[in-house]
């Protein structure tokens, strides 16, 4: 250009602008030199721009002469508009780029992992809790249970397992409450009926008697005096055992003894042998060496004849295997056995299995309901069972059953060894002793509410030779023992009466005249037992309906105390 100014070719230096102006952005050119008019190409810029000034020279002869300056104009309104092109070219390929990245990794955690927390949150949705037998499933590939998802799939399963775990506690404890209330409702109904019950048969088998002792054979078989006690025995017995089944009366120390159970059950099944039919096999693995236990002998009799006649009943029809097994097993730790948690120690194992009818899970849950039977109508009564759990809980025992539907029936009754005997400092009335009824002289005083029992008790004590007052008022009978401390050698009192109660009185006399000795007898009473009258440090204790025997015998022992 500045050879094209110095020899002033203005073709040439238009033609070099020209090439110059069409470079990106240059808008504006123009030669300025001294005393000469401008060389312009382009128009002027308005707006953003830049502007530069280049000095033109050229070497003639070895020196420099100035030859002006070439002006430039830079617009910048392209330039921002191909910047924010280019921007937006960047940003659309990077848009595009990013939504194919992004929609690759998304199918991707969505095979890998979308899909099975999806599957493992409708898992966690559709948890019940009686549903959780089945664990969450995925099909993954082989070592995948290690990684995130594995793990809370683990996690899941192990909830689930801890749930079933709760389920199942929560399930049996709902159990063993309902049967406690059907129990409780009927021991609460057996209870109210035993003591106004036991107060009708007293005086029924007390004057039976009676009458035997006062009456001749011929007058005895008129009056049929046998029979009617046989029968008050008989329900005196009922409502026993009515009371044992619902747990409302447990047995007294002095009505058990130490009993070796393998000769008790071999003579119960020599009894049933003859019972059973041909089709029935008998197989007995008992343990000579099984130990001792402190039970009642007539009531573990109930127990081995209850078990097998039920264990018989379920093969009459196509007949099976009885087998009766006696074993000693310790429980190391404390453990459930049906429903009952029962403490470490030694215990005899009887069990009574059959190869019958077998139960369904529905009737398993009602055997032990006072009236429920499986048996057609007229061929059982629903107490078997329930006397049988009655009798083992009171012995501080428990029971198991395992049955299937046509695999049979296994029960397991487990009572505890006895050690020591125990020995009690009450004196509790011995139902078993059949000898002539002693006699005394002393001064007694009979209280009790009931005008029949009073009139009764009466008549036995002066039969025996005592002197007897009587009073239907607790109340009435402190005021007595109160004027005159010395005037009688023994009370005989009702538990249950308005005003005192036969402890409550037993305790106002004590303070009285501490040596007086008192007799506590009651039809029930949840209050007062022979474990409590010998905590209240009560002198005897006798339990309605009692015999003309009974009564004399502890009311002797007593005053000879």
């Amino acid at each position: 250009l500045s050879e094209g100014v110095w020899s002033f070719n203005e073709r040439m230096i238009r033609l070099q602008l020209q090439s110059i102006l069409d470079l990106p952005d240059i808008r504006y050119l123009e030669i300025r030199r001294e005393g000469e008019p401008p060389v312009v190409v382009g128009e002027p810029v308005e707006g953003r721009s830049r502007e530069h000034e280049f000095p033109l020279s050229y070497s003639h002869r070895g020196r420099e002469v100035d030859l002006g300056s070439l002006h430039v104009a830079v617009g910048f309104d392209q330039v921002y508009d191909r910047l924010w092109s280019r921007v937006l070219v960047i940003l659309a390929t990077q848009g595009v780029k990013t939504f194919f990245v992004s929609t690759f990794i998304f199918f991707l955690f969505h095979f890998l992992v979308g899909r099975h927390l999806a599957g493992l949150a409708a898992y966690a949705r559709s948890l019940k809790f009686n549903g959780l037998d089945y664990p969450p499933v995925l099909s993954r590939g082989a070592g995948s249970d290690r990684d995130e998802v594995g793990q809370l799939v683990s996690a899941l399963n192990e909830m689930r397992q801890a749930l079933q775990a709760e389920s199942d506690r929560r399930e049996k404890m709902a159990a063993q409450l309902r049967h406690a209330q059907k129990m409780e409702a009927v021991g609460t109904l057996a209870g109210g009926v035993a003591h106004d019950f036991n107060n009708i048969l007293t005086p029924i088998i007390c004057y039976c008697e009676l009458a035997k002792k006062q009456l001749g054979p011929e007058e005895l078989e008129k009056f049929q005096i046998e029979e009617i006690l046989q029968a008050a025995r008989r329900a005196r017995d009922l409502v026993r055992q009515i009371l044992t089944f619902s747990r409302h009366q447990a047995l007294d120390d002095q009505e058990r003894s130490l009993l070796d159970l393998c000769p008790v059950i071999k003579e119960n099944i020599k009894l049933l042998r003859s019972s059973l039919p041909s089709t029935i096999e008998i197989r007995q693995d008992l343990a000579e060496d099984c130990g001792l236990v402190r039970a009642d002998l007539t009531q573990i009799q109930q127990v081995v004849l209850n078990l097998c006649t039920n264990a018989a009943h379920a093969m009459e029809e196509k007949g099976g295997i009885l087998e009766i097994a006696l074993r000693r097993e310790k429980i190391d730790r404390q453990e459930q056995i049906g429903r009952e948690s029962l403490p470490p120690g030694d215990y005899a194992c009887l069990s009574v299995s059959d190869t019958g009818t077998g139960m369904d899970a529905a009737t398993r849950e009602r055997i032990f309901e006072p009236y429920f039977t499986t048996k057609e109508q007229g061929r059982g009564t629903g107490l078997g069972l329930p006397l049988v759990f009655g009798i083992v809980k009171g012995h501080g025992g428990g029971l198991t059953v395992y049955s299937e539907p046509r695999k049979g029936t296994v029960v397991r009754v487990y009572l505890p060894l006895a050690e020591t005997a125990a020995n009690g400092s009450a004196v509790v009335a011995d139902r078993g002793d059949q000898t002539s009824p002693p006699r005394g002289r002393e001064r007694v005083l009979v209280v009790d509410d009931e005008k029949k029992i009073v009139e009764m008790l009466v008549r036995l004590l002066e039969y025996l030779g005592y002197r007897v007052e009587a009073v239907a008022d607790s109340r009435q009978a402190l005021e007595m023992v109160r004027r005159d401390p010395q005037g009688f050698d023994l009370v005989i009192s009702d538990q249950t009466m308005p005003g005192l109660t036969g402890g409550e009185l037993a305790r106002a006399l004590r303070e009285i005249r501490p040596e007086l000795p008192v007799i506590i007898c009651t039809g029930f009473s949840e209050q007062m037992t022979a474990e409590e009258a010998e905590r209240a440090e009560i002198q005897g204790f006798i339990m309605k309906p009692f015999s003309l025997n009974d009564i004399a015998h502890l009311v002797r022992r007593v005053l000879d105390q």
